[in-house]
């Protein structure tokens, strides 16, 4: 699914906001797994600067993978997330299985 919206709480706090891409893989007509795709536009162009901005996303799109969780019903090991830097042409996992 492209530009899947998604509105949650986070304690007090609601956390509103769109994942590029959303690939849901279902068993037995039952999401099992997902994995969330976030493109970002960077003007980056150094494995250092994609580090620097992968962890200024990282936040946000653990913040993503929560909300897919609770959307399916998942644990946060069946969802991984990646961060698409189109400029620089690299790929990011962004880790987190607990709490995230």
């Amino acid at each position: 699914e492209r530009e899947v919206p998604f509105l949650a709480r986070e304690g007090d706090t609601m956390v509103e906001g769109f994942i590029d891409r959303l690939v849901v893989t279902r068993t037995d007509g039952r999401v099992t797994s997902a994995a969330l795709i976030d493109y970002k536009t960077d003007a980056v162009s150094s494995r250092a600067e994609v580090e620097e901005r992968s962890s200024h996303y990282e936040p946000q799109v653990k913040a993503y993978r929560r909300a897919v969780c609770r959307m399916y019903g998942l644990e946060a090991k069946a969802v991984e997330a990646w961060l698409v830097f189109v400029e620089a042409g690299e790929v990011v996992s962004v880790a987190g299985t607990s709490g995230t």
